[in-house]
This record gives C-alpha cells, sequence and structure tokens, in this order.
C-alpha cells in the first residue's frame, strides 16, 4: 500500500480501493441468491421449500460448472468494484455520506455486473465494426 501513497494515492483511496470490490461482491451474492430463489410467490404450506442461499458453497466442493459460475460472477463484481473506486481516485471527500453512495453504486454495480459487461462489449464491438467498415471504404 505504500506504493500507492508514492504515487499520491490517499488513504481513504486506499481503502476504498479494497471495500468497493467487496460490496460489489455482495450485489454479485444477492442477484445469485435472486436467481436461485422463486421470489414471483410464497412457497406452499409444508411444501418442504428452503432457501437456497448458501447452497453454491457445495459446487466448489466438487468439479462442475456451477462453482465456477459462482466464481465467476464474484471476480466479474469485484472488477466492476475495483473500477467504480479507480474512477472516484482523488475525487470524493471522506465523509460518510460519500462513502454511503459509492458503496451503494457498487452493491448494485455488483448486481448488475454480467449486463453491464455485455452491453460495454456490444458498444466497443460496434465502435470497431464501424471504424473496420471506415477503413476498408478508404482502401
Amino acid at each position: 500500500m505504500e506504493y500507492l501513497a508514492k504515487l499520491g494515492f490517499s488513504e481513504f483511496d486506499q481503502i476504498m480501493l479494497i471495500i468497493c470490490p467487496i460490496f460489489s461482491m455482495i450485489g454479485s451474492l444477492a442477484h445469485i441468491f435472486i436467481l436461485d430463489n422463486d421470489f414471483t410467490k410464497p412457497p406452499a404450506p409444508n411444501s418442504g421449500a428452503k432457501m437456497k442461499f448458501l447452497d453454491f458453497i457445495y459446487p466448489f466442493i466438487e468439479s462442475g460448472g456451477r462453482g465456477w459460475w459462482v466464481a465467476g460472477r464474484f471476480v466479474v463484481g469485484a472488477i466492476i468494484g475495483l473500477v467504480i473506486a479507480l474512477y472516484f481516485v482523488g475525487a470524493l471527500n471522506p465523509q460518510a455520506s460519500t462513502v454511503a453512495r459509492v458503496l451503494a453504486l457498487c452493491i448494485f454495480a455488483g448486481y448488475l455486473a454480467p449486463q453491464i459487461w455485455f452491453s460495454q462489449e456490444k458498444t466497443v464491438m460496434k465502435i470497431i465494426n464501424k471504424k473496420i467498415s471506415e477503413l476498408e471504404k478508404i482502401s
């Protein structure tokens, strides 16, 4: 962390670089929870329905696609949180209201992380295809 201080990162910036990815991972966890459970209607009485909130831990032990999917969601959420923290480096006052707003943004971004990446990819691909077609017209 002293390297970041030498680059001009304040102590507050360094803390945000740590907690923003964590809060984005919490948002990813919330989305996993929503995807795993049907909240459109309450479970029938005595149906034996249980919340699958912690059932995602087991696949990490055995080999399978679900464990990698959950891990991938956490990684994408953490990357989004890091990008948000980097975006606000040096621009925030270390006040509780500021921190609360940025952390709430991180939770929402973590919740929407895959959609953010997919929409960004589509936008970048459109720009690249447009530039390629412009170059083809020139040559």
